[in-house]
């Protein structure tokens, strides 16, 4: 079922809270980025996003706690739908045209995914990863 959109807003405002109560920094260099990350729930995450024309999306209600998102180089994509559950997960993505896409309720613990040299790393619906799982397309 679909959120109104009073309980929509009010998603927003707790993600937006969470998200400066928890120290989560998000930091931009280069130039036409876009990053898309309003109902998220993030909390002392560490988002790096340098180079030109990139673009996170955190969908909906999706969670994060630690970890870290690196997007270095040109026309990347780094896509996390929602429902995810990632706790200490460093996601990577660089060069150009490089994608890292999570599709929905995906969850892990202490992982590593990276998707670089143009490549994809692609997760499906509500897969697991364990401590420790290195995911690489390079």
């Amino acid at each position: 079922m679909k959120p109104g959109p009073l309980r929509g807003m009010l998603h927003r405002v707790r993600a937006r809270w969470v998200r400066w109560r928890s120290g989560t920094r998000i930091r931009c260099r280069g130039s036409g980025h876009r990053v898309d990350a309003a109902d998220a729930l993030l909390s002392g995450v560490t988002i790096e996003i340098e180079g030109t024309g990139n673009r996170l999306v955190i969908g909906a209600q999706t969670r994060m706690w630690g970890g870290s998102i690196k997007i270095h180089g040109r026309n990347l994509l780094c896509e996390v739908a929602g429902y995810c559950q990632l706790r200490n997960t460093e996601l990577t993505v660089e060069d150009e045209g490089s994608r890292l896409i999570l599709l929905g309720s995906v969850s892990g613990t202490g992982c590593r995914l990276l998707a670089g040299e143009g490549g994809l790393v692609h997760i499906g619906n509500d897969c697991m990863m364990s401590v420790d799982a290195d995911v690489r397309n390079t």
